[in-house]
């Protein structure tokens, strides 16, 4: 609609800038109307999206519905966050995002998990040298990357690159995966 939304910001003179989320002027990106253009969130936030005619704002555990002219938060998602803005992806199709502890598809009404059947387990019954890649261990790892999310328009899959860290048995540090979820 002709605004640029920028968040976690600092500024000599704004108390919490980390906690908002500030609207360029129309037509005008990198101009700020920064004493009243803005949304006051209660967390930091990770990353922000235009989807369906609205802008989410996400932080780690939740995401913010908010009204790209009005600034006023019209429903908060707990427990549905986003991890960093390459955790995160619009297409034709939806919005997917990802946080440690699960994969999202937002359809413009409400989240919905798709991580489920991947949540847990995990074992490779061809390759014994592979342990437990399910999201906990891969994505979902304290010390594992943030996921980077791609989109396969030829085969209509939405892509979540994860990596296994290292248990410090065998001779690798770190393993890196592909998890492929279809649209079809």
């Amino acid at each position: 609609n002709g605004y640029h939304f920028v968040g976690d910001c600092s500024h000599s003179e704004v108390k919490n800038a980390s906690h908002m989320v500030f609207r360029s002027l129309p037509g005008m990106y990198d101009l700020f109307n920064w004493a009243n253009d803005f949304c006051l969130l209660s967390t930091k936030p990770t990353a922000i999206a235009n989807f369906a005619g609205r802008l989410y704002v996400f932080d780690n555990a939740n995401t913010y519905l908010i009204n790209p002219q009005t600034l006023v938060i019209e429903d908060t998602y707990k427990g549905t966050g986003c991890v960093g803005m390459r955790s995160l992806i619009v297409t034709d199709f939806g919005m997917f995002y990802c946080d440690k502890n699960n994969a999202y598809f937002h359809n413009g009404q409400t989240p919905e998990i798709i991580s489920q059947t991947i949540k847990k387990g995990g074992d490779s019954d061809i390759d014994t040298s592979i342990s437990d890649f399910s999201w906990d261990k891969t994505a979902g790892a304290p010390n594992s990357m943030n996921p980077i999310l791609g989109f396969d328009n030829k085969r209509n899959c939405i892509l979540f690159f994860v990596e296994k860290p290292g248990d410090g048995v065998g001779t690798y540090s770190s393993r890196y995966y592909c998890w492929s979820f279809s649209l079809t």
